[in-house]
């Protein structure tokens, strides 16, 4: 099985274009409750053929190997036959009770589509298999805030050399879309993509010029997979 699992990955390798996939996933990330003894996931293959599915977690490193993955999880089932327009249910089990309980931790899921080979043998072909990646973020019960008050908390400064930075001084992790200097709150933001850690910072290496007092807007993805906006202070002191 570990020989066949390697198998799937390096095929993975050679062609990772998500939005070809026939066997979606139906949400963009998965909150996990630290205490919950599992979760599932569901996932639709809305394309004409049957495909040959196989799903593992990992902890950050999207070139390692399912089989070396060092993410506390089991996925089931790991391999599996999807037929078309058919769905399919995974469990996710946390297998690691020793994770921070101040603050979230974050993994991500992988799920590769395999499609089948051609029913006629035409001599070359290109078999494509497409890899979805999503985050899962394990979430303590026992947090003091809600991700929405966290998030009023986010406070702006700027590098030596003048680039944005967001400071998360919470425990939740936020995935950053877009931010706003414009004055008129319902003004279009910046497109960018940056997730910063709990209790971290991180450059958007993003150039800004605005008074250190001002407050601007940023624009994060939510539980639902949505976007919120919501109105941060600087910290330039």
């Amino acid at each position: 099985m570990t020989r066949i699992r390697a198998a799937f990955f390096m095929v993975s390798l050679f062609w990772t274009l998500q939005s070809n996939a026939s066997v979606v996933i139906t949400g963009t990330r998965v909150i996990y409750p630290l205490s919950s003894a599992s979760v599932t996931v569901r996932l639709l293959n809305d394309g004409s053929q049957p495909s040959l599915v196989q799903a593992w977690a990992d902890d950050g490193d999207s070139n390692g190997a399912p089989n070396e993955s060092a993410a506390p999880f089991i996925v089931t089932p790991p391999v599996f036959r999807m037929e078309p327009t058919a769905g399919q249910t995974l469990r996710l089990t946390l297998t690691n009770a020793g994770l921070p309980t101040d603050r979230e931790s974050v993994f991500w899921l992988n799920v590769l589509d395999i499609p089948p080979k051609p029913a006629a043998n035409n001599g070359n072909y290109l078999q494509m298999a497409v890899r979805s990646r999503i985050k899962i973020f394990v979430r303590p019960d026992n947090l003091n805030l809600t991700m929405n008050e966290a998030a009023r908390n986010l406070q702006w400064t700027t590098s030596a050399s003048g680039e944005l930075m967001i400071h998360n001084p919470g425990p939740y992790y936020f995935s950053l879309n877009g931010f706003s200097t414009s004055r008129d709150k319902t003004g279009p933001t910046v497109p960018l993509a940056a997730m910063v850690a709990p209790f971290s910072s991180v450059n958007l290496h993003k150039r800004v010029s605005i008074p250190a007092n001002a407050s601007m807007d940023v624009s994060y993805i939510n539980d639902y997979g949505g976007t919120t906006r919501t109105t941060i202070s600087g910290n330039n002191k």
